[in-house]
């Protein structure tokens, strides 16, 4: 099964910004910030997650954790509330 959730590099090249893999942005010697690309409730989603490679890695796995519950929430027929429009984190006090 193909992830639902995509590590991607924004760098900056020929003066452009752009979008690579970690492979790719390694390979031609760029850093710049990592990115996670994922959808969610027919969306797609971009979410930084930082200039280090373990976290941006880890922040990846949790996000598809996070997808898979969510999907076998609507599967249950459980809705999640959201506060303030940041997915999976529910309201104080509601």
């Amino acid at each position: 099964m193909a992830s639902s959730v995509t590590l991607l590099v924004r760098v900056r090249e020929n003066g452009k910004r752009t979008y690579l893999t970690p492979q790719q942005a390694y390979e031609k010697k760029l850093k710049g910030i990592f990115y996670i690309r994922f959808r969610y409730r027919g969306k797609r989603e971009w979410e930084p997650v930082g200039k280090d490679k373990s976290a941006a890695y880890a922040a990846k796995l949790r996000k598809e954790q996070w997808l898979a519950q969510m999907k076998a929430n609507d599967k249950l027929g459980i809705q999640v509330r959201e506060a303030a429009g940041i997915p999976g984190v529910d309201r104080v006090g509601d």
